[in-house]
């Protein structure tokens, strides 16, 4: 196996794993939405699949996944800690992160984030 930080072994083995994240994330929007679309809101599960895209999008290059999912699941919990449902503005908001989420999942490409994420984590220093 070679040790440059392009291998083809290196490669290999990490690809499915950015593949897998671009389709779990539209996957995730889509659960999302139709989570909103619920009533009442599950604002357990909605936190839930915000967390995990929010964790997994930092890990994996997908920044502003991150960083929607992230406003999405802060917004949510403080949501849950007030005990009640979401007003009209909130449940916009809501959406709108949604919305965001769904169209950067469509525009993550694995290929080029695999390319960046190996540069970064396996560069000579």
């Amino acid at each position: 196996m070679s040790n440059s930080p392009a291998s083809p072994d290196r490669r290999a083995r990490l690809a499915p794993v950015f593949h897998r994240f671009a389709q779990e994330s539209r996957d995730r929007a889509q659960n999302l939405r139709s989570l909103l679309a619920a009533s009442p809101l599950d604002l357990t599960a909605i936190s839930r699949e915000a967390h995990t895209l929010a964790g997994s999008g930092a890990t994996l290059g997908g920044e502003e996944i991150s960083r929607q999912a992230r406003a999405m699941e802060h917004l949510t919990l403080e949501i849950q800690e007030a005990g009640r449902q979401p007003d009209g503005a909130e449940h916009q908001r809501l959406s709108d992160f949604v919305s965001a989420l769904e169209s950067e999942a469509a525009a993550f490409d694995p290929e080029s984030k695999l390319d960046a994420f190996i540069a970064a984590m396996f560069a000579a220093g």
